[in-house]
């Protein structure tokens, strides 16, 4: 199977699971998601979650909204992964959530965005790019 491309503009994207294990996006082959506008709506589940390798993920627009304990709003355990955020959203609130969970070797570039999550939970994992001159902001 082919690289997988999915598209998201604008409209929602929503999953009413109650579990945090399961999200508005799944993807177990190599899959490429391009997110500009809209929004993927996980208000007691997870947001997007790569399992698998060689996949890529592109923000620059809209948001992800995972509200559970312990979710996610992005996670990947796989290597061989790309995470851009040029700008948009990821927010979750619960506790002990996650906004980003990239684990072993995932490639994190972080030039614009917002990521809300309890503390210490921004960002788990290697961020490969900033733009120059910037860093990552931690705020309360």
């Amino acid at each position: 199977m082919g690289t997988q491309t999915i598209n998201i503009l604008n409209g929602e994207i929503k999953t009413n699971s109650t579990n945090r294990d399961y999200y508005a996006i799944y993807a177990s082959s190599p899959t490429k998601v391009y997110m500009s506008g809209g929004k993927l709506n996980a208000p007691t589940a997870s947001g997007i979650f790569f399992n698998n390798s060689g996949s890529l993920f592109n923000m620059s627009g809209g948001e992800i909204f995972a509200g559970a304990s312990n979710s996610y709003g992005f996670r990947t355990s796989y290597y061989n992964q790309t995470i851009n955020l040029t700008g948009g959203e990821i927010n979750t609130p619960g506790e002990g959530a996650y906004g980003i969970y990239a684990a072993n070797g995932a490639t994190i570039n972080f030039y614009d965005g917002i990521i809300v999550a309890p503390e210490k939970r921004a960002i788990y994992g290697t961020v490969g790019a900033v733009p120059t001159g910037y860093g990552i902001q931690k705020t309360n």
